[in-house]
């Protein structure tokens, strides 16, 4: 079973929540995102700006309506190729696409990790230690 282990950060000495790296596959391209670990969301949302930026995202052409931080909106569903919290590799997920509430996009944010992903995790959350223990194989 893969460990990941992050220590408080900028944002989460700023925002006091888990802001951590996540590499997304859409084509043939990988790329690192910073994304919010968000026990709260149901569903994972990448910013349309991920999805342009790593390609190959394909939306499956089914829509979701979902309520958030921001406002209740119609999210476009997608497809990315595999999403990796470092060595724990995920494989194909279904994500929600939208735009982030401003807060987000200050912090450099680029989307929520929701439940939908978070269930197939073990998580620690060590807040007054900073510290942030993710193991995979949850599900």
């Amino acid at each position: 079973m893969s460990v990941v282990v992050f220590t408080r950060n900028e944002n989460f000495r700023q925002l006091n929540l888990w802001v951590i790296p996540v590499a997304i596959t859409g084509g043939q391209r990988t790329i690192t995102f910073d994304l919010l670990l968000d026990t709260g969301a149901q569903r994972t949302v990448l910013s349309f700006d991920v999805k342009d930026l790593v390609g190959g995202v394909e939306e499956t052409g089914d829509t979701v309506r979902g309520s958030g931080m921001s406002n209740s909106s119609q999210y476009p569903i997608g497809r990315v190729r595999n999403l990796e919290i470092g060595l724990i590799a995920l494989g194909s997920l279904d994500i929600l696409l939208g735009s982030l509430p401003n807060p987000f996009k200050r912090k450099d944010i680029d989307g929520v990790l929701g439940a939908d992903v978070l269930c197939q995790l073990h998580l620690n959350m060590d807040y007054p230690e900073g510290l942030l223990v993710i193991r995979g194989g949850a599900c």
